[in-house]
């Protein structure tokens, strides 16, 4: 939702917007800090969004910076790292 909107605040056109999310937990060994709750184990979160337009590469650097913006991300991202990555697909004329 940030990102529609933003994107219509700048008047830009957007065509199609999809945010693929998914949870990653891993282990990576004792870290020797008795008051760690989850003793090794990791949370990572991955999101791909793909963004159907005709942003140029600032544009889409741009998006790639108000997502990590979002309230949602921040609130996650003190607990648990988040990867975005932000593409760009062509339209397809019908």
């Amino acid at each position: 939702m940030t990102l529609l909107l933003y994107a219509r605040r700048k008047i830009w056109d957007i065509y199609s917007l999809v945010i693929k999310c998914t949870h990653d937990q891993f282990y990576q060994g004792p870290s020797g800090d008795s008051e760690e709750v989850n003793k090794g184990f990791y949370d990572r979160i991955q999101m791909d969004i793909e963004i159907t337009s005709d942003l140029n590469s600032e544009q889409l650097d741009r998006m790639n910076y108000i997502a990590s913006r979002c309230r949602i991300h921040r609130i996650l991202e003190k607990t648990i790292p988040i990867d975005i990555t932000v593409r760009s697909v062509n339209q397809i004329d019908t």
